[in-house]
């Protein structure tokens, strides 16, 4: 074979193989696990999230605990309480529709009667309510405050990871341990807002470091709280303004770094 020809047939000898790579890996499996490997999905979990799972327990056990007992000794709502039982129950009439608060002692030292912002408490007590009368009362209410206090795990897991998440839970579970049984499922408002309100100011660090997600879910938190009580409408809307203003320098910052 001349010099010329060589690269020729070094060529045809390339295409000639082609066909057999490809179906070599056309035929290819993916590796079946055999019976001694583990999947990523059963590895065991770190001692940081086994941290963060087991502080979230440690918060939301009181209440539970708290809750049960009420409904084992047949707890029943009374003065405000049982008010609270009435108007959340008017949620799905029409003519008793709830659409302020209810009185504040605000109006004690004012020219005239003063109603909370807004009837939200109502409308999300309003089916536990309906449906279980004061027992149901008592579970809405415990179900707001652990439903905050997983908020607060969820926002403090998504800035750190778990150990900011269990740092994050930590300060709710000793105010949940310290508060004592009955404020943990009394929906009186300021018992009923302490945990909610601590979400909230979680959102709005959240909010203030750039996190977007948290921006339509602080708005919710700091609207129930501030329609639950008269006391938290200069508060919420400071706190809301900063995390709007913290939110826009960092968004200003990145844009400059990575114009």
């Amino acid at each position: 074979v001349s010099d010329c020809d060589r690269p020729m047939s070094i060529e045809r000898e390339r295409t000639a193989s082609l066909p057999a790579m490809e179906h070599d890996v056309d035929d290819e499996s993916p590796p079946v696990p055999t019976a001694g490997t583990k999947s990523r999905w059963w590895r065991p979990r770190s001692l940081a999230d086994r941290l963060f799972v087991l502080t979230i327990a440690a918060a939301v056990v009181p209440i539970a605990v708290a809750t049960a007992r009420a409904i084992n000794r047949q707890w029943i709502p009374v003065g405000d309480d049982a008010f609270f039982t009435l108007r959340a129950r008017d949620v799905f009439t029409i003519d008793h529709l709830p659409l302020l608060g209810t009185w504040s002692s605000a109006s004690l030292t004012g020219a005239q009667n003063l109603n909370h912002p807004g009837p939200l408490l109502f409308d999300v007590l309003a089916l536990p309510a309906k449906l279980g009368g004061g027992t149901g009362l008592a579970i809405g209410s415990a179900l707001i405050n652990a439903m905050a206090l997983l908020g607060i795990a969820i926002v403090g897991y998504r800035r750190g990871g778990a150990v900011v998440g269990a740092a994050a839970v930590a300060v709710g579970a000793v105010l949940a341990w310290s508060m004592g049984s009955e404020v943990l499922f009394e929906p009186w408002q300021p018992h009923v807002l302490l945990l909610p309100f601590l979400f909230f100011v979680t959102l709005v660090w959240a909010v203030s470091c750039g996190d977007l997600v948290a921006l339509p879910w602080a708005a919710g938190v700091g609207s129930f709280v501030v329609q639950t009580h008269l006391s938290y409408a200069i508060l919420v809307p400071l706190l809301g303004l900063w995390a709007v203003v913290g939110a826009a320098a960092v968004l200003r910052g990145a844009r400059r770094r990575d114009p």
